[in-house]
């Protein structure tokens, strides 16, 4: 039987079969399967989700964005606060009293008016005072000196309850502590029903130096 001679243009099956195709390596068909998933016909489905992800990244940092703007407004705020009243306290650190010769007198040495209200301590009873009576408000740089009719001897003068410029109550006590008025304090007459800046024997006189403690 003839068998026809191999020509260099026709290998052999088995040289094939061999050799392989080095046209069609695996990873280039694993390639091409990848293509053609991703081509296929849900190439609108896989445009979705990666949109989706594109959206959901921009509102994770829209997101992120307004918390910190909120974070420092409330920061600029609390600031903003501490800085009022501190300036606050500075103003009530000018309202003042003492005794001499045997009357009480109530200083504002700030610049601005203030309200002030008078708490007496309780005869035999130093840790106890009576509820606040308004006094007045007392123009700035103003000394007050008060008759022993409304300051007896035996129950001295306790604490103020100041109201500043901005409406913000303290307490200062006869030791000279400044604290923020409680939210119980306790008023006995309110501001429109009595006026003692006005009676003949309460002393009004210019404060000097206005401005100091």
């Amino acid at each position: 039987m003839a068998v026809a001679p191999l020509t260099a243009a026709e290998p052999s099956a088995a040289l094939q079969q061999l050799s392989g195709d080095p046209q069609q390596p695996e990873s280039a068909a694993a390639m091409g399967d990848l293509k053609r998933w991703f081509n296929g016909p849900d190439v609108d489905k896989h445009t979705a989700v990666a949109a989706s992800l594109v959206a959901a990244l921009g509102l994770a940092v829209a997101g992120w964005g307004t918390w910190k703007s909120a974070q420092t407004a409330n920061d600029q705020l609390k600031q903003s606060q501490e800085q009022q009243q501190a300036a606050s306290r500075q103003q009530v650190a000018r309202v003042n009293f003492w005794v001499e010769g045997g009357k009480t007198i109530i200083a504002n040495r700030s610049a601005d008016p203030v309200g002030i209200y008078f708490s007496l301590l309780a005869e035999d009873e130093s840790d106890v005072s009576s509820p606040y009576q308004w006094l007045s408000k007392v123009p700035p740089c103003t000394k007050v000196v008060l008759p022993v009719r409304l300051i007896p001897r035996e129950t001295p003068l306790a604490s103020l309850l100041v109201i500043d410029t901005e409406g913000n109550g303290w307490e200062r006590d006869y030791q000279g502590t400044i604290q923020p008025a409680r939210d119980d304090v306790s008023i006995a007459v309110a501001p429109w029903v009595v006026d003692h800046l006005g009676e003949k024997d309460v002393k009004v006189s210019d404060s000097e130096p206005c401005g100091a403690a």
